[in-house]
């Protein structure tokens, strides 16, 4: 939690001491695997850091990676020894209320909502947030439907993924910005989109700050592209 809000990016560098403890260096290629939020949001957190084009996420996890009869080991992979790791923040990846409400009728501007689509149309708000519903201009895109399944979550084929993208209303050249409710399962449409080449950034405090801003404006109901 940071500034009241929950899974907010720590300071950086808190975040350059955690990375170096577990043996992250520069220009040294990172592979993540995981649950796709978690490993989502680890990569999220390393592009903000700036070392986004040297990492790398297993597309479907280890389940995935065992569904092709890989090899797995039980034993701990021992301690690689500390990392040296220079933090080249990319401060433009992450955006806030103010730059949203601010890029609100941008065309150029696609917003995207990451979660489930009964919170986005308001008929369940979520865990501490007090306004059910969505940003105006938001379109649905809950980041479910861009995997295979949720026993092997791996994504779907590059041609499907720009249709779900271009059913959002986001078209070629724009710029997305997702979120959802707290920034975890917006990662994984950043993740998404950074994977198609898009150019992307994130709204990290998400609806759970948007709605906790009684000046800010909340749409309910279907809503769709803009």
């Amino acid at each position: 939690e940071r500034s009241g809000l929950p899974n907010e990016l720590p300071a950086t560098a808190a975040l350059d001491s955690m990375l170096e403890n577990v043996g992250v260096s520069d220009d040294v290629p990172i592979i993540i695997y995981g649950e796709p939020l978690a490993a989502a949001r680890a990569f999220f957190t390393l592009d903000v850091l700036g070392h986004g084009n040297h990492t790398a996420v297993l597309n479907g996890g280890l389940a995935a990676w065992r569904l092709a009869g890989q090899p797995v080991v039980r034993a701990s992979a021992g301690d690689g020894g500390r990392g040296r790791f220079t933090p080249r923040p990319q401060l433009e990846r992450v955006v806030d209320a103010s730059w949203v409400a601010a890029h609100a009728r941008n065309p150029k501007v696609a917003l995207l909502d990451a979660r489930p689509p009964e919170e986005y149309r308001g008929d369940r708000a979520g865990d501490g947030v007090p306004r059910p519903g969505h940003i105006p201009g938001a379109a649905s895109f809950f980041w479910k439907r861009t995997i295979e399944s949720d026993s092997v979550p791996r994504l779907l084929a590059a041609d499907s993924l720009r249709a779900l993208f271009a059913a959002a209303g986001a078209e070629p050249g724009d710029t997305i910005v997702t979120y959802c409710r707290t920034g975890v399962q917006a990662s994984h449409a950043y993740l998404v989109a950074r994977h198609l080449g898009y150019s992307v950034r994130m709204y990290d405090g998400s609806f759970i700050d948007w709605s906790r801003q009684a000046d800010r404006p909340v749409a309910t109901g279907a809503g769709g592209v803009r």
